[in-house]
Parts: C-alpha cells; structure tokens; sequence
C-alpha cells in the first residue's frame, strides 16, 4: 500500500460458522494478484488467526486492522473504502448501510433464504449448486464434504468482481464457471422500463443473471 491515493478494499474474512468463510488461500491469493489495491482486513478477536495468516503472506499490499476498533469506530472508518468484500455476516449488512460498493460471498447459505444485502450497489457471488444452502446460519463443515460453493468462486472470478464493484454495477451472479468472456451484455431493468446496453468482460454463468443497475 505504498501509493499515495491507493485504491481501498475493505476485507473481513471471518465468519461463526466454517461454511460462511471464503478459504484463506484464495484470500491470499487474491490479494497477492492484484498488487494495484490495498486491502485492508477487518474482524472480531475470534478472527484474528486468519486475519494474522493472510497478512503473513501478503505482506505487500495488506494491512491488519482486525479486532482493534469498536463498532463506531469500524464504521466511520469503512466510510474510507472504496469496496467492502465479506461473506454472508453481519459486516456484510453493516456494510450495507454506507450503500457503498460491496461485494457479498455465499457459501453454505443462499441470497434466495431473505439475508442477501439491502444496498443497490452490492455485487452477490453464489454458486446456486443443488446443495445450497445447506443450512439456514452455517455448519462448522461442508456436509457433502468437498465445499464446491466457495471453491467454485475462485480469486479470478473475484477480481473481476471488484472491477465491477469499482464501476458500481449492482448484480447477483448464480450458477458461476471459472471463465471470463467477452461480450454485450443487454438487460432488461423492470424496475425502470428501461432496457440498457452494457460492454463489459462478463462472468460466464449458465442461465441466471439480475442487473439492477448498469
């Protein structure tokens, strides 16, 4: 984070239940693809390893601001941030209420059970696989044991995200494959009437995608 005006990421990792937490090595591997943005992560004293291990290997572009802050404090700090990247938590909805761009990652939860965030500047990342969700809160592990719902949303796909978060897209991406194509993009926004046309390098899904805004 040496640049003057970096861009800031916002990151909290943690999660109560093992099926909510995004896994560390694509954190890592995230952060240490994209050298352009400094990230910075967030959390509670019971996420304070998993912040402290992907700081260890990132030591470039990250820094540690994990269990440090009271509650007013993390808000008004978060204020800062150009993206706030979470799973399916609480900082998820606090996020939310600054209505800045967000990214939310679904795992063993689904956005379809009511909880996805209420921000039109927020970008939802599932994988909508037949065993999602799992349960309503989260598991301490993956039932069906191999965890497809994050490892299916890999770092590529998640920077992408953010160049999208960057432009203030506002999507749910379902049905996700770890490929990125070119294309126009053309969409339909009921809430306006309104069809708007979109260049982009998109996410490549199967069938399901809502653009809420372009």
């Amino acid at each position: 984070c040496k640049d003057i005006k970096p861009i800031k990421i916002a990151v909290f990792p943690g999660a109560n239940h093992f099926t909510k937490r995004y896994p560390v090595l694509s954190w890592i591997q995230l952060i240490n693809s994209n050298p352009q943005y400094c990230f910075t992560l967030f959390g509670s004293t019971m996420d304070k390893d998993i912040c402290d291990n992907i700081r260890k290997h990132c030591p470039g572009n990250c820094i540690n601001k994990c269990s440090i802050m009271s509650l007013s404090e993390l808000y008004r700090e978060l204020s800062t941030f150009q993206v706030i990247i979470s799973g399916d938590t609480g900082p998820m909805h606090l996020a939310a209420t600054l209505n800045k761009p967000q990214i939310s990652i679904f795992g063993g939860t689904h956005p379809r059970l009511g909880f996805r965030p209420l921000n039109d500047k927020a970008i939802v990342l599932c994988a909508d696989l037949p065993c999602q969700p799992c349960s309503l809160h989260g598991r301490v592990k993956c039932p069906e044991g191999h965890f497809n719902c994050m490892n299916s949303i890999n770092p590529a796909l998640l920077s992408s995200a953010i160049k999208k978060a960057l432009s203030s897209w506002s999507l749910v991406i379902y049905n996700i494959k770890p490929m990125l194509i070119n294309k126009w993009f053309r969409s339909e926004i009921e809430s306006k009437k309104a069809v708007a046309l979109c260049a982009t390098t998109f996410l490549s899904i199967d069938h399901k995608i809502v653009l809420s805004r372009c």
